[in-house]
Order: structure tokens, then C-alpha cells, then sequence
């Protein structure tokens, strides 16, 4: 029996809410000089971490993601702090935990009050360039504060955007040295449904004849997504297609990759994921409100000759408002107060670490918060649908299907674990404060067209 949640208050508190904390440099600004690295953050849509080689997956979906997890360091504990594109990337981009920042869904933007990661860069003297390659990053999502350019490519099939997002990056990685370094982001979308990639890659670990048509697989998300009764041959064919479109996304990693190591600057490569997608496994297909570990587990790799030794997995649990911090440490800059998550420099660079293995990690939708905390060895998820009032406290290690409820167990950090998200929730500045309301009809159907804006 699932965990009555306690106090009806604290879902009063998940809806209403403060204004955050603001953000304020810690340190005078410094200055690039001709050892400044570059860095490249890339974010590869809907990645989950368990379908990689170099997370023990048994197919080799990304030889060259495992290539640079070998010549680099590799979280093991990652979790992306939504299972929804939008609200990831602002905790990316923010530092902040989603009740912090506010920007939940398509519908909002940005706090233009945000001081993003490519102006704190900007502010220290780099060139800042962002591609991406989805109607989710058009400008009215605030996504491009603080970058000298930023182009989104959305036009034409799902295939064409990371071709047109990879080449521009490639550009912009290719130009001639400067006396400035750059901060560059590059998003792109292969893995993400409609898993319909071109050969060979749609039809490299297909088990046997489809049984649904690769074009059509967010209409069979969308239509099934929370039906109990799917044919196994059909979830295969949304596995195999899947991986498929992660392998077609590696050779997009090759590239970018190959680039940066041309650099004449030292560089830093960081890839990570804004959210994994869900093939049934709680009777649920997809993303975007849900926080199963299929759904925000996601891979952390860093890649950074001469500041990061080489083959290194970390079990240090991490999360994406971490990257904020620890990509301003590795790059001689300094890190912001009024971050949420933590720089992970230290731990990279083979230090002892700084961010406490015991600190509480959230991961927050419109419907569902999970807080992730390791406690004396020990892996605890207390995750909560807001709406039900109903909690369950699971060993996501010794339970990664999170059936079985913990709370009876462990009553002291359930009660601990709450007061945790009644603080999150005092600081929630109100899910759909700054509503975009002027999105059109196109905007819509665009994303209607990759699945979102449907529930």
C-alpha cells in the first residue's frame, strides 16, 4: 500500500509559491587568456543512460560516446532534473532546481531575470554560439540569452534538423582561433521519437518484421501511452527503433568530436541528455510528466585533456543543474552564488569532492517531484504524485522497478525527505507564471507533431 501523504498543506505549498533567489557573481570577473579552454556542452535529446554500451547496455548502440567516455569520465548516478525538454534545459542553463526557475513546459519561458550559463560566459570574456534542432528552443523560450547567435532548426523532417544543427555546429567549432575562446551548445533530436532514422541505423537491431510504421511512432506513443495491454512484438519494435536512432545520433557525436579535437585550445566536451523515454516498463510509453528512472536517468559524460583523467567512472550522484557549476570550475571561471546544484570539478579532476554524496537531489513535473538522496550506502527515491497526495519510498539500486514501498521502513527520512520538498515548494514561483501566450497555431502543431501539448 502506497504512503498516504501526510499533510495537505504541502500540496497547497507544490502549487503556490515565492519568488527564487536571484544569482550573483561570487568573485571579481576574470579574464580568457590563450590557455582558456573552449567548451562545448551538447545535449542529445531523450537519451536515457541505460541504452548506452559504456552503462553496460548489451548493444552497441554509441561506439563513439563509449570512445569518449574512455578518454574521459563518466557519471554513473545521473539524473536529469525533469523528464521534459524544456524544464531540464533551464536547469541547465539556470542552475536551479524547476521550482526554482519556474519554467515547467513549452508554455513558458525563461525568466529573462536568469543569469544563463552562455552570459556568465559571455561576462568572462568567451564568443557564445547555441544551435539546436526543435520548436522547443524557438526565442520566445528564453533558451538564447546570453548567446552572441542562436539558430534553431525546425523546418522539414525530424532527420533534417541534427543535419542542419550538426553542420552549423561544425562551422562554428571549424572557425579560426581568436585571442577569445567559445562556449558553444548544440542540441540535437535523432533519438527522439518518431524513431525514423535512415539506414542503416532504423533497421540495425531489429529483431524481426515491424509491426508499426517508424513514422508513425508518436502517433502510437500518443494513442497508447498509458495502455497495459501493448503486444511485446510492438514495444520491441519501439526499443529496436529507438536504439536504432541513438546509433544514427552517435555518428553525429563522431563528428563534433572529431572537430573539437582540431581545436587549436584545449577543450572541454560535456554531453548529457535533458531525459530518458519510458518503453512500457510502469505501463507508460514516452516522457514529459513522469519521473521513473527510464524516464530521468540520463548519462554525464566529460571529456577534457589535461583537466580530466581518462578513464574514470564516478558514482558521485549528479544532476543536470550541476553542469552550471562544474563547466565554470573546469573553465577557470568563477561559480556563481545562488546556484542549486554543485560544481563537480573537484571529483573530475580526481580531488576529493566537493558536493556531499548525502545531498538531496530533485527531479520536478506539473504532476510528480521525486527527491533522489543517498543515505549511509544506501540508493532512496521518495517520489510523490502531487495531485493523489500519495508518496512511495523505494532502493532505487536494489529495486529499479520501483515496486516496493519503503516508507513503513524508513518513517525519520520520509519525514525528513518531505520537509525537503515543502521547502522546494515555499521558493516555487507558480508553474504557469510566465505563460506564453502568444504561441500560434504552427507553434502548436509543431510540437503536437513530436509529441507534446497532448495531455
Amino acid at each position: 500500500m502506497a504512503h498516504q501523504f501526510i499533510n495537505t498543506a504541502v500540496y497547497v505549498l507544490l502549487l503556490l509559491g515565492c519568488s527564487p533567489a536571484e544569482q550573483t557573481e561570487s568573485a571579481t570577473p576574470s579574464h580568457t587568456t590563450r590557455q582558456s579552454p573552449n567548451v562545448l556542452l551538447v545535449s542529445l535529446d531523450t537519451l536515457r543512460a541505460d541504452h548506452l554500451p559504456s552503462a553496460g547496455y548489451s548493444r552497441d548502440t554509441a561506439p563513439t560516446l563509449s570512445r569518449i567516455a574512455a578518454e574521459g569520465a563518466r557519471f554513473s548516478r545521473s539524473w536529469s532534473q525533469s523528464s521534459n525538454t524544456d524544464a531540464t534545459h533551464s536547469s541547465i542553463f539556470s542552475g536551479r532546481f524547476v521550482s526554482h526557475h519556474g519554467k515547467y513546459g513549452s508554455r513558458q519561458r525563461l525568466p529573462d531575470s536568469t543569469h544563463t550559463l552562455a552570459e556568465h560566459f559571455a561576462a568572462h570574456g568567451y564568443r557564445t554560439f547555441g544551435v539546436a534542432s526543435s520548436d522547443k528552443f524557438i526565442a520566445k523560450s528564453g533558451f538564447s540569452q546570453g548567446f552572441d547567435t542562436w539558430q534553431v532548426y525546425k523546418d522539414g523532417m525530424k532527420n533534417d534538423w541534427s543535419t542542419q544543427a550538426t553542420a552549423t555546429a561544425l562551422e562554428r567549432l571549424g572557425e579560426p582561433d581568436t585571442d577569445r575562446p567559445w562556449f558553444g551548445f548544440v542540441h540535437l533530436f535523432d533519438a527522439h521519437a518518431p524513431y525514423n532514422s535512415p539506414e542503416p541505423h532504423k533497421t540495425r537491431f531489429l529483431r524481426g518484421p515491424l509491426d508499426i510504421e517508424p513514422r508513425r511512432t508518436v502517433d502510437y506513443i500518443r494513442e497508447h501511452r498509458r495502455a497495459r495491454d501493448r503486444p511485446e512484438a510492438e514495444l520491441h519494435d519501439l526499443v529496436d527503433l529507438y536504439d536504432g536512432g541513438i546509433s544514427y545520433l552517435d555518428t553525429r557525436v563522431a563528428q563534433l568530436w572529431e572537430q573539437a579535437q582540431r581545436s587549436e585550445r584545449p577543450t572541454i566536451m560535456v554531453l548529457t541528455s535533458d531525459h530518458g523515454e519510458a518503453f512500457g516498463e510502469h505501463d507508460y510509453l514516452g516522457h514529459s510528466d513522469v519521473v521513473w528512472e527510464e524516464a530521468v536517468r540520463v548519462p554525464l559524460i566529460v571529456w577534457a585533456p589535461d583537466r580530466v583523467p581518462a578513464d574514470r567512472t564516478l558514482d558521485l550522484p549528479v544532476q543536470s543543474a550541476d553542469l552550471y557549476g562544474t563547466l565554470s570550475e573546469l573553465a577557470g571561471l568563477p561559480v556563481p552564488d545562488g546556484l542549486d546544484g554543485a560544481s563537480l570539478a573537484a571529483e573530475l579532476q580526481g580531488h576529493e569532492a566537493r558536493a556531499p554524496r548525502d545531498r538531496v537531489l530533485p527531479v520536478q513535473t506539473p504532476k510528480h517531484w521525486a527527491l533522489i538522496q543517498e543515505v549511509d550506502g544506501t540508493l532512496f527515491k521518495y517520489r510523490v504524485a502531487l495531485k493523489a497526495q500519495r508518496s512511495f519510498l523505494v532502493d532505487i539500486e536494489e529495486d529499479p522497478t520501483e515496486r516496493v514501498d519503503l516508507s513503513a521502513q524508513h518513517p525519520e527520512l520520509v519525514a525528513e525527505l518531505q520537509a525537503v520538498m515543502v521547502e522546494l515548494a515555499i521558493h516555487n514561483p507558480g508553474r504557469f507564471s510566465d505563460e506564453r501566450h502568444d504561441m500560434d497555431a504552427a507553434e502548436v502543431e509543431a510540437l503536437k507533431a513530436i509529441g507534446y501539448l497532448d495531455e
